[in-house]
């Protein structure tokens, strides 16, 4: 984390922040920023995954799209650090 001068680096409110992203980044894992920037191949290797479950289940053909697009909304967001819950707040019920 980069700041404008030594003054804000030594900042307590500069500092906690530092600390709550490193915090973050260590218990999520994130591997992109943005869920825009998720790759195209790690898009269709998952998608490939969540479609196999889902045909696993035993459910009919014309219901495993809606299963997987569901999955994969659910996916995009887990490896995007913007769209994770902050691990300091719990999420609400």
């Amino acid at each position: 984390m980069n700041c404008e001068s030594d003054f804000v680096a030594r900042n307590a409110e500069f500092q906690a922040l530092a600390k709550d992203i490193a915090m973050q980044i260590a218990a999520s894992d994130p591997k992109f920023i943005r869920r825009e920037d998720v790759t195209a191949d790690v898009l269709a290797s998952e998608r490939d995954i969540c479609r196999a479950q889902a045909r696993a289940t035993g459910r009919p053909e014309n219901v495993l799209d809606k299963i997987v697009e569901g999955r994969m909304t659910k996916f995009s967001r887990k490896p995007a650090s913007m769209e994770q819950p902050f691990v300091r707040i719990p999420p609400f019920p």
